[in-house]
């Protein structure tokens, strides 16, 4: 274990939850309870942005700068990361020095995956992408959950597609991302389920090409993995290729999940070479 281990984020009551809105889209304004499609988001498409994306054969394209072409005047941030990012300001603020520092030498992809579904991994990586992003740090956040995505809806945002369509349909990334102008960071989903859930056992694809795209063009990359059986065949889809991210966060319930379950969860992500830390939640 590295300095990572050091930084222990103590959530005292703010775990994860139901999404919610946190912040008004203007003084007055009526807040919309449920996610809006990509589709009728305020901004549109920069027309630009599309034809240049379009020129490239593949949805991967190197041609730089990567242009999202899905944008929104903000983000609905659920109220307990609101407050979690108040509360926790400090222990906040040591991982993300911890996480600049590796970025600084080209570190700059990191995985988030909890011990088992409700740790708060995906609290944890939403935390850090505001506060990295409120110091001026450009920040993808990438939803690599697939048996439970849901990173797009606890900002109150419905993806009609996402990173995954466009790897395996050929399509441009930069029509699966969706900007924020307000917050300043991106959001690369995966497609909402009609269901809410995927089916059981669906095959992860491999993020790499998608990954690669978005270390060139953010300053901090923040993948979501789900639970460690998600991470899992993450890890295992990435084969003797190597695996994509620099570093990986571990999120353990302190009063839920046995030491040996961390462990073997820890064990795992360190087999692809990455640095692992852990970071404690005490829901």
């Amino acid at each position: 274990m590295n300095a990572l281990d050091q930084a222990f984020f103590k959530a005292y009551g703010y775990g994860e939850g139901a999404a919610a809105v946190s912040e008004p889209a203007s003084a007055g304004a009526e807040v919309p309870t449920e996610p809006a499609p990509c589709g009728t988001t305020e901004a549109a498409i920069d027309t630009q942005g599309t034809l240049e994306a379009e020129c490239s054969t593949s949805p991967c394209s190197t041609t730089e700068p990567f242009q999202p072409l899905l944008q929104v005047d903000r983000f609905s941030w659920p109220v307990n990361v609101t407050k979690l990012c108040q509360a926790a300001a400090d222990p906040l603020e040591a991982l993300i020095d911890e996480l600049a520092a590796g970025a600084s030498q080209g570190r700059n992809v990191v995985a988030l995956a909890s011990c088992h579904p409700g740790d708060g991994a995906t609290t944890l990586l939403l935390c850090l992408g505001k506060r990295l992003a409120d110091h001026g740090v450009r920040v993808a956040l990438v939803d690599a959950d697939f048996e439970n995505p849901r990173l797009a809806r606890r900002l109150g945002i419905l993806a009609d597609a996402g990173w995954e369509d466009a790897l395996s349909q050929q399509r441009p990334l930069g029509e699966a991302v969706v900007a924020s102008a307000h917050d300043g960071l991106v959001l690369v989903p995966l497609a909402d389920p009609p269901e809410g859930r995927r089916a059981p056992g669906a095959a992860p694809l491999d993020p790499r090409p998608m990954i690669d795209v978005l270390r060139r063009n953010y300053d901090m990359v923040l993948v979501d993995m789900g639970s460690c059986l998600t991470a899992g065949a993450i890890v295992e889809t990435a084969g003797p290729a190597g695996w994509w991210a620099d570093r990986a966060i571990l999120v353990r319930n302190r009063r839920r999940t046995p030491s040996s379950d961390v462990d073997a969860a820890a064990q795992r992500l360190q087999s692809t070479g990455a640095d692992v830390g852990i970071v404690e939640n005490f829901t």
